[in-house]
């Protein structure tokens, strides 16, 4: 029993010690909300049809060369 009780307090102990890697709820919700706001730049028409209107006075285009540009940046 008591090396039972010695086995709980090194468990508990050792998450204790364990540093803390920051808030990943918050992390993730900057990611989502820049992948949001990115994707609402390059597709003002997909914007405007939720009601977004900060990207009204983009057009999207869809020549060859934009799409080596994306394809470009998007890797990278």
């Amino acid at each position: 029993m008591n090396s039972q009780k010695v086995y709980y307090a090194v468990i508990f102990l050792s998450g204790l010690m364990c540093p803390s890697r920051g808030d990943a709820v918050g992390d993730m919700n900057s990611i989502q909300s820049e992948f949001w706001d990115w994707w609402m730049s390059e597709n003002p028409t997909f914007a405007a049809y939720f009601g977004i209107n900060k990207y009204n006075d983009r057009m999207e285009t869809y020549n060859v060369s934009n799409f080596d540009v994306r394809r470009v940046s998007f890797y990278l």
